[in-house]
C-alpha cells in the first residue's frame, strides 16, 4: 500500500487514509465498547467520563487520536524531522493507535496523549536556543499536566530530565526551568484545592508487576499477544534500519530519535505505578512506532516485502478484533 500509493510523497491521500482507518477501525467500539480505564490521574476524574454516553467515549477517543496525529505530525514537519517521508507518519501513526480494539475508547492515557506531545515541542525549541529557560520550561509545563491526567506518566519527570541532557548541554538555568515545570501543575492544582476547600484526590495505593508472574497476570486474549508480538517485531526491525541510517542525520533528528527510542524504557518503569495496569501506560509507544516504521518501508526496495509486512499489520488488526469482539479483552492483574 505504502508504495501502490506513493504515501510517502502524497501526503493528501495518507492523511485521507488515516482518518478513515481511526474511523473505521473504531466503528466496533460504538457496540462493543472496550473495558473502561483505571482513572488514576487527579484531573481526569473531573471529566465525569463515565457518566457518558457509549457512544460520546468512542466519539470522543476518535477526537482524541486524530488531534494527537496531526499535533504529532505538525512537530515532525515542523521541525523536518521526517525529510522527504511526510506523508508515512500520519499513516503508521493511525495503524498503531488502531492496532487493538481496547484502543478505542476515551481513556486518561489518550487524554493525556496531547501534553506529552507538547513536551516533545518544547525539547526541540530548546535545542535551537542558547538560552532556552522558556522552551525548557514549557517542556516541563506539558510532561507535567500529562501526569496529572494519568498518574503513571509521572515517569515523564526522570524522562524529560534525561531528555534534555540528551538533546544538547544544558544550562543549570534550563535544568531549573524544566523542573519547576514539571512540579508547577502539581502545585497549582493542589493549591486551587486548598483555597477552595476541595477535598484533594488521592492517587491510588501503587501497584506491581512481579516479572516472574507477569505472562500469568496478562489476560489470555490471543489478540493482544499477537499484537503485542507484531509491535515488538516490527519496532525491532526499524531500529535496526535507524541504527543503519543514524549517523547520515542532521544533530537534531539523531538526539531526538535517541530521545524517542529510550522512551519505551521509562514506560515499562510505568507499568506499576498504577493501581490497575492498563493499555494507557502503552499509548506513548505510538511515538517510537510511528518514527521507526516510517523510517524503515522506505528502505525496503522488494514491493512483495513491502506488502507482507502491511499485510501482517491488517492481519493482525482483524485478528485482534476477532478475538476482542467474541473473547477476551485487554486486562491486567496485579499480584498480591
Amino acid at each position: 500500500m505504502v508504495q501502490l500509493l506513493n504515501l510517502h510523497k502524497n501526503k493528501h491521500v495518507s492523511v485521507l487514509i488515516s482518518v478513515l482507518l481511526v474511523i473505521v477501525l473504531r466503528a466496533g467500539n460504538f457496540f462493543y465498547p472496550a473495558e473502561k480505564s483505571n482513572a488514576d490521574g487527579v484531573l481526569y476524574p473531573f471529566l465525569h467520563v463515565g457518566d457518558w454516553s457509549v457512544f460520546v467515549q468512542t466519539l470522543a477517543g476518535i477526537g482524541l487520536t486524530l488531534l494527537n496525529l496531526f499535533l504529532f505530525d505538525f512537530v515532525l514537519t515542523r521541525f523536518n524531522l521526517m525529510g522527504n517521508l511526510s506523508g508515512l507518519p500520519v499513516f503508521f501513526f493511525a495503524i498503531i493507535a488502531s492496532l487493538h480494539p481496547s484502543m478505542g475508547n476515551i481513556s486518561p492515557g489518550l487524554t493525556a496523549l496531547p501534553f506529552i506531545v507538547l513536551g516533545f515541542w518544547g525539547l526541540l525549541n530548546n535545542f535551537g536556543e542558547k538560552r532556552g529557560q522558556y522552551s525548557a520550561f514549557w517542556a516541563g509545563l506539558s510532561f507535567g499536566f500529562s501526569a496529572l491526567l494519568y498518574f503513571p506518566y509521572i515517569v515523564f519527570i526522570p524522562f524529560a530530565i534525561t531528555s534534555l541532557s540528551v538533546m544538547k548541554p544544558a544550562t543549570g538555568r534550563e535544568y531549573i526551568a524544566l523542573v519547576l515545570g514539571l512540579v508547577l501543575p502539581f502545585g497549582w492544582t493542589y493549591s486551587l484545592f486548598f483555597l477552595t476547600d476541595y477535598p484533594s484526590p488521592t492517587i491510588s495505593k501503587v501497584g506491581y508487576a512481579d516479572l516472574s508472574m507477569f505472562a500469568k497476570g496478562i489476560s489470555k486474549s490471543w489478540g493482544v499477544w499477537l499484537s503485542a508480538f507484531t509491535i515488538f517485531g516490527l519496532m525491532n526491525l526499524g531500529l535496526l534500519n535507524l541504527v543503519k541510517t543514524f549517523n547520515a542525520n542532521k544533530i537534531i533528528v539523531r538526539r531526538f530519535f535517541t530521545v524517542i527510542i529510550i522512551l519505551p524504557a521509562f514506560l515499562l518503569a510505568g507499568i506499576g505505578l498504577s493501581s490497575q495496569p492498563s493499555p494507557d501506560i502503552f499509548w506513548p509507544l505510538v511515538f517510537p512506532f510511528t518514527i521507526l516504521l516510517s523510517r524503515l518501508f522506505p528502505e525496503i526496495k522488494n514491493p512483495g516485502l513491502q506488502k507482507l509486512l502491511i499485510g501482517i499489520l491488517f492481519i493482525t488488526m482483524i485478528l485482534a478484533r476477532f478475538d476482542f469482539y467474541f473473547g477476551g479483552s485487554f486486562t491486567f492483574k496485579l499480584v498480591n
